[in-house]
């Protein structure tokens, strides 16, 4: 990890126990926003959002989601640059 921090960091996606979302975004768009940091192009939002009980949701802004909804959203986003590890800090 210390010869190659950023090569190791693209392959852990996290979970933080406090929001760390764009709140005056949807939840689709905080999901294409973290796909873009990782270059993913193929995302599938909708099924991300359906696999954590928020479909349909996609378009409303975050700052409308309760605490739980927005932890839902975290766990979404935690697999989009594929991860060989999955890291959650509850």
């Amino acid at each position: 990890m210390s010869r190659h921090p950023k090569q190791v960091q693209s392959r852990i996606g996290v979970c933080f126990e406090q929001p760390n979302l764009y709140e005056a975004l949807g939840a689709a768009d905080n999901l294409r926003l973290f796909a873009r940091l990782f270059n993913v192009r193929d995302l599938d939002r909708v099924a991300l959002l359906r696999r954590v009980g928020l479909d349909g949701r996609g378009n409303d802004l975050v700052s409308h989601y309760s605490k739980g909804m927005k932890q839902r959203l975290i766990i979404a986003r935690a697999p989009v640059n594929r991860p060989d590890i999955l890291w959650a800090c509850w």
